[in-house]
């Protein structure tokens, strides 16, 4: 895995304003990320993300168990599936 300083661009508010105002570029925000990846991949992406000084990661969770998002429609139909799987 290559590291990513350095490789992380840093935009101007010039680039970004119009999308944003300026109060909104100054604000404490947070962002979830769903990461797959081998362990030992996710490992070292945590590593790098943490050396980054401007960057604070609060939380970190690794599993083997898969996501799995289901439309609302479906949600039935899951959980069928779910159940014949445990079987």
């Amino acid at each position: 895995m290559e590291n990513l300083e350095g490789k992380i661009r840093k935009y101007t508010f010039e680039e970004l304003k119009s999308e944003m105002e300026e109060e909104d570029l100054l604000m404490n925000t947070t962002l979830g990320l769903v990461l797959g990846g081998t362990m030992l991949d996710l490992m070292r992406l945590k590593k790098q993300i943490s050396a980054l000084p401007e960057i604070k990661l609060v939380y970190h969770t690794l599993t083997t168990a898969h996501l799995r998002i289901v439309k609302v429609e479906e949600w039935e139909k899951f959980l069928e599936w779910k159940k014949e799987k445990k079987r």
